[in-house]
């Protein structure tokens, strides 16, 4: 290697490397931060089919799901000291700040969920040993929803402590925003075969959509 972590390899005092990341000072939490992230997920699927009695061949569907995440992050990135040696000083060890004035805190939440409907129609059905026929008609709603928000200071002076309420007021920043969406499809599918040689397929879809 050409440079050094330490200054004059002295493992008490890092030093500033040329791509101003020493990774030794980056590694210590209690020096230079650190980053928390947290994701919870929930997943759920639903359901149901009936069997028409009164028509041969033909069934009913239904289908809901429920999906949420939920994101939490914490990000400390503190001022701190590397060092630079220069032999014959009475203190021959000085001071390198990095982030001066930019050293902050910040946290971010953000929460969406979904919620997926559908409905099947489905009839299948041989006439004559010889025609065959399958069909599907599905209609489908999905629905969306997410809220984010983010909280950031800055230690402008100096470290206090890691809370957002601990920092300086003096500059801070926070932004957010909500998203909402919506569809509904209509899907449908018809196929017919004689004696399996003979083929035929239609199928269609349409869909609206809804964003905010």
């Amino acid at each position: 290697p050409i440079e050094r972590p330490y200054a004059n390899n002295n493992p008490l005092y890092l030093s500033p490397v040329l791509s101003t990341q020493n990774p030794l000072a980056l590694s210590e939490r209690d020096l230079t931060g650190y980053n928390e992230n947290t994701t919870r997920n929930f997943q759920s699927s639903f359901s149901l089919t009936y069997t028409a009695p009164f028509l041969k061949g033909l069934s009913l569907r239904g289908v809901a799901s429920y999906d949420a995440n939920n994101y939490q992050s914490k990000g400390l990135h503190k001022p701190y000291n590397l060092y630079t040696y220069t032999e014959g000083l009475e203190n021959p060890y000085t001071p390198v700040p990095q982030r001066s004035g930019t050293g902050n805190i910040s946290n971010h939440h953000s929460n969406n969920n979904a919620v997926t409907l559908q409905g099947y129609l489905m009839y299948e059905n041989q006439f004559f040993d010889r025609h065959n026929v399958n069909a599907v008609l599905v209609v489908e709603q999905n629905q969306w929803n997410e809220r984010w928000s983010n909280l950031t200071r800055y230690y402008t002076s100096f470290y206090t402590k890691d809370q957002i309420r601990f920092a300086d007021r003096q500059r801070m920043e926070n932004d957010g925003l909500e998203n909402q969406s919506a569809s509904l499809s209509y899907i449908g599918r018809f196929n017919y075969d004689y004696e399996g040689k003979y083929l035929a397929e239609f199928a269609f879809r349409y869909m609206g959509h809804y964003a905010y």
